[in-house]
């Protein structure tokens, strides 16, 4: 039963991710890479919840560090079609800035996921039970 709410508990975190990386894009017109180190925060304290608070070793990490993938992925694609419908004129690939804002928002991406699965895989130090 605790797989089930880990699960869900990262699904509902990843959903809230998207939601708050979406929101600046509809606001201010460009993404906030620092976001997608949040989601993946968000996805392992989610994890962990549906986990009880309780540490979920390897299976809890992997659980988390594929919805945060997920979810990062499905942010970035949603924030083009977003920024699109609006007709902002998205930076082509080789303006310099847009290759820096798109290795900013890598490293943060990859950030996410560590970080999804150090939190997800240690819980919240309640207990060192297993996925």
């Amino acid at each position: 039963m605790a797989r089930i709410g880990a699960l869900l508990g990262g699904i509902l975190a990843g959903a809230l991710g998207i939601f708050l990386w979406l929101l600046p894009v509809q606001v201010l017109g460009y993404e906030i890479g620092v976001v997608a180190w949040g989601i993946g925060l968000l996805v392992g304290l989610g994890v962990t919840w549906g986990h009880r608070g309780r540490s979920g070793g390897l299976h809890a990490g992997i659980v988390a560090v594929a919805i945060t993938a997920c979810a990062v992925g499905a942010s970035m694609v949603l924030s083009v079609e977003l920024l699109t419908m609006k007709s902002i004129t998205i930076p082509v690939a080789g303006w310099p800035a847009y290759e820096q804002f798109r290795a900013a928002t890598t490293i943060f991406a990859a950030l996410g996921l560590l970080t999804a699965y150090k939190v997800a895989a240690d819980g919240l130090g309640v207990d060192d039970g297993e996925f």
